[in-house]
């Protein structure tokens, strides 16, 4: 039987299709690794854009919100004071702190109750996280600069092709731990074959039918998580031995049609 039948960009489409596994399982290892990755490319690069929307969200409000500072010359001016408090996070900044202490900020903790806190002051700053108390002096860094302008004009806009790249860079790595996680469920599928459906697959059927059956799960998650909801592991890895038994169920029926093409 001839391989490459199904259309290059259609293959992680048939993917949703159990009645076409036993098309899918004879393309190429190559050719489907290909097609894969051109849609993890695809959705991580989507992905890139909502951040670098979010960024740009974060320029403006920024821009808008935070007075004009300057850190220059190990010295911090402010056009006025800044102060950011919520629940559990405390921000203040203002020329009218100076020699910030890590006493100062427990202080603050204790007194407001919170979980993290930042102070940045004339001539110092500290940190106070998950229990761990940071301080510096600007003095320590005496070359450092910084300011709104730098913070929102410079900054920020190089974060956003850093991202894109970052995202591009993720695909590859994803694919490597889908195809991870593919070598260890396909136990279970040649599991599930044999047992629940009475038929035996070979090391390359039960392999590529495990790479493909876990990709429409893949998306499902990913949308579902653009939504802004959270799918638990234990949830995503049943959802995966599901599909697998769905297109296992479709593909004995048609055993005896076809022939692996390793």
């Amino acid at each position: 039987m001839n391989e490459g039948r199904i259309n290059f960009f259609a293959i992680p489409v048939f993917t949703f299709i159990p009645q076409k596994y036993r098309e899918l399982v004879n393309e190429k290892g190559g050719r489907v690794f290909a097609a894969l990755l051109i849609w993890f490319l695809i959705l991580n690069i989507i992905t890139g854009f909502v951040a670098s929307n979010a960024i740009e969200d974060m320029r403006s409000e920024l821009e808008k919100g935070l007075p004009d500072f300057e850190l220059r010359d190990s010295a911090l001016t402010i056009a006025e004071p800044f102060v950011y408090d919520d629940e559990d996070v405390y921000v203040e900044v203002s020329e009218e702190l100076s020699g910030i202490t890590a006493a100062m900020l427990e202080e603050k903790v204790k007194n407001g109750n919170k979980t993290s806190i930042m102070l940045f002051g004339r001539d110092s700053a500290g940190m106070y996280s998950e229990g761990q108390t940071r301080v510096l002096k600007y003095s320590d860094f005496p070359n450092f600069k910084v300011s709104k302008d730098i913070v929102c004009n410079r900054w920020l806009p190089m974060l956003k092709p850093a991202m894109m790249v970052f995202f591009v860079f993720s695909a590859f790595v994803s694919i490597g731990f889908y195809y991870l996680a593919a070598v260890i469920l396909q136990l279970p599928a040649s599991f599930m074959a044999k047992q629940f459906f009475g038929f035996e697959l070979d090391n390359t059927e039960r392999f590529r039918l495990t790479v493909l059956a876990k990709f429409p799960v893949y998306v499902v998650v990913y949308v579902v998580e653009k939504f802004g909801l959270s799918v638990n592991f234990w949830v995503n890895l049943i959802l995966q031995l599901a599909m697998i038994a769905l297109v296992l169920n479709f593909y004995r029926k048609d055993d005896a049609e076809y022939d692996i093409v390793s």
